[in-house]
């Protein structure tokens, strides 16, 4: 059979035609976004699990104190108990051998030897407390330790792949750093090859943020990860590697609880 067209038809009536290049890329972008959903929720979640150990820190912490408490408490109470058990058995004594002598003799030695039971429980009572509060300030120390491991280990984990799943996150990065460099005349930004073209894509409004004439060059790195981007001018570079970010949170927080 001839396969020669004989004629067009030519509709009236409009028609839609999609372009499975457009339609490929929203199925990328909306599986980035499920995916970065995703790496958010178990963020959450870890965060919660970091936030419940701090509590229970703090639930030890205020037991330890509150056993010693009544430890001191009990201490006293049997003190004063054995004060006035050596007190009458001293009044009994000095009634035997003579009331006067006795009573002041008995009396003095009773007061004398509770002023010990008391001196001994205060001194108990004080390293007590103060081996509970060394315990408690440990456990909160060790519960913020963990706690930033554990934060700044999910943040290791999850933040570069959230990149490579969703890409276009880079684009954010690269304003923050070029805004701290948009009076120099010449700027390079380089990142990793497969961000190039969504850095490339947004040259025009990077180049409007510059202040001036200046000019600016977008280069394909391949020794940077995915969540990379340095900027280089005549007065230096900005270092926008998210390594290098996630560190700078790491000793703040460090600062914050020493």
């Amino acid at each position: 059979m001839s396969r020669v067209i004989k004629g067009a038809v030519w509709h009236e009536e409009p028609r839609l035609v999609k372009n499975p290049a457009v339609t490929h890329m929203a199925a990328g972008l909306e599986k980035a976004t499920d995916l970065s959903t995703a790496a958010q929720l178990f963020v959450l979640e870890e965060e919660r699990k970091a936030q419940k150990v701090l509590e229970n820190a703090e639930l030890e912490r205020n037991a330890m104190i509150a056993e010693a408490q009544r430890h001191v408490e009990s201490l006293l109470a049997q003190a004063a108990l054995e004060a006035e058990e050596m007190k009458q058995a001293a009044q009994a004594a000095g009634q035997a051998d003579g009331y006067n002598k006795g009573h002041n003799e008995g009396y003095e030695a009773a007061v004398k030897e509770q002023q010990g039971i008391i001196e001994t429980a205060n001194k108990k009572a004080e390293a007590t407390i103060a081996l509970a509060e060394t315990e408690k300030e440990n456990c909160v120390q060790q519960a913020e330790k963990q706690i930033i491991e554990l934060v700044m280990a999910i943040a290791d984990k999850v933040l570069p792949q959230h990149f490579i799943d969703a890409p276009q996150l880079i684009l954010p990065m690269v304003r923050s750093a070029l805004n701290k460099v948009k009076d120099q005349n010449n700027i390079v930004i380089r990142v990793s090859p497969p961000n190039y073209e969504f850095v490339l894509m947004g040259k025009n409004e990077f180049q409007s943020m510059l202040e001036g004439q200046g000019t600016l060059k977008i280069s394909s790195d391949p020794a940077l990860g995915d969540s990379d981007c340095i900027i280089e001018s005549a007065n230096g570079n900005v270092d926008a590697r998210l390594a290098t970010q996630l560190e700078i949170v790491k000793k703040s927080i460090q600062e914050v609880l020493q």
